[in-house]
């Protein structure tokens, strides 16, 4: 797991305390950004949807999500050209499936790592507060372990 610090640094020993100790950074009139760099799905919508909702309910704060790289040509542009309002939960995995880009020596799955890559290196560049989480394995049991995770860290007190 990745940390971006922002003004403030976290420094987590473990995924969920770094989960809390980044939505502990949420102030009022911020927003979370969960910016998912994996197959879109109706579970993984579905999952992403639930996670969204607990940070909403339990921070009161908006909450949105977008599946990359979809979202960098439209609210990607707010989270690092706005105002130092959004608090990202970037969302990675590994996907065993890499068919290469017509033309090209690399894959889709190779290029979609590096736009999540570049995301985050601009979100740092601009020190917005976040926390990059790589899923490994099977993604649907992985996402469903980090739903169990945030639901965990927005409980603790940080």
């Amino acid at each position: 797991m990745t940390y971006l610090s922002g003004s403030e640094s976290i420094t987590a020993q473990n995924a969920t305390q770094a989960l809390a100790e980044l939505f502990a950074q949420l102030r009022p009139h911020d927003y979370n950004a969960i910016t998912a760099y994996i197959a879109r799905n109706p579970t993984h919508v579905e999952l992403l949807q639930e996670l969204r909702l607990k940070i909403r309910d339990a921070r009161r704060v908006a909450t949105t999500v977008g599946f990359g790289p979809r979202f960098l040509h439209s609210t990607g542009q707010l989270h690092k050209g706005g105002p130092d309002s959004c608090v990202v939960l970037q969302i990675t995995a590994d996907d065993p499936d890499d068919p290469m880009i017509p033309g090209m020596q690399v894959g889709f799955r190779t290029l979609l790592a590096a736009q999540a890559l570049g995301d985050w290196m601009s979100l740092d560049k601009r020190r917005r507060r976040g926390v990059r989480v790589h899923l490994k394995g099977a993604v649907e049991p992985a996402l469903r372990a980090l739903v169990a995770a945030i639901a965990d860290a927005l409980a603790a007190r940080v």
